[in-house]
């Protein structure tokens, strides 16, 4: 469902939501996908609902130039103060990354009974 744009927030709109493949522009290979969603939990907020490279990319540094040209990319939008996404608790190999580009402010932790998420935060055109 998240895939087709049909887990969206509370109240949220899908023209809202997108889906974003990741190249390696010198194979055209897809490495990865990015879903994000405009405004969540609050009109400030740009979240990143999925973030995945493919195991046989990863440690190559493709995470971080997407989130360093990503984090680019919405300080020139100008039209949100922060960026977040959930981690799973326990992931700690992916908190370890998403610190490392700066999501550093836990706002909340999510108990969805079957797993538990960690919000995090970062500033933006601070």
């Amino acid at each position: 469902h998240e895939f087709q744009g049909e887990s969206l927030p509370p109240n949220g709109k899908k023209e809202l939501f997108r889906f974003q493949a990741i190249l390696e522009t010198a194979s055209d290979t897809i490495v990865g996908h990015l879903i994000t969603y405009h405004g969540f939990p609050d009109n400030d907020t740009f979240w990143i609902g999925s973030f995945m490279i493919r195991p046989a990319f990863q440690r190559q540094k493709f995470g971080k130039e997407v989130m360093d040209a990503l984090t680019k990319l919405i300080e020139e939008l100008g039209t949100y103060s922060a960026m977040g996404i959930g981690v799973l608790v326990g992931n700690d190999v992916g908190m370890k990354f998403w610190e490392s580009c700066g999501f550093t402010n836990h706002v909340k932790t999510d108990d969805h009974g079957t797993h538990v998420t960690k919000w995090i935060m970062k500033e933006v055109n601070s």
